[in-house]
């Protein structure tokens, strides 16, 4: 039987340069200009959020 493979579901879509390029099919100087538009505009904030459990796994183990 064949191995299924799940498509991985993310509760918050990636907004970031390279999903600006290709959804809206433009240049990555044109992405990040919206981007920081919107930042200065404090719709978004371009500092990413800690995932605290995936930085556990980047300490080194005594």
């Amino acid at each position: 039987m064949k191995e299924t493979k799940f498509i991985p579901y993310d509760e918050e879509p990636v907004l970031d340069t390279n999903t600006l390029m290709a959804a809206l099919g433009i240049s990555r100087k044109e992405a990040n200009t919206i981007l920081w538009d919107l930042f200065e505009k404090e719709y978004i904030d371009l500092i990413p959020v800690l995932d605290e459990e995936k930085l556990n796994l980047l300490k080194p183990r005594d």
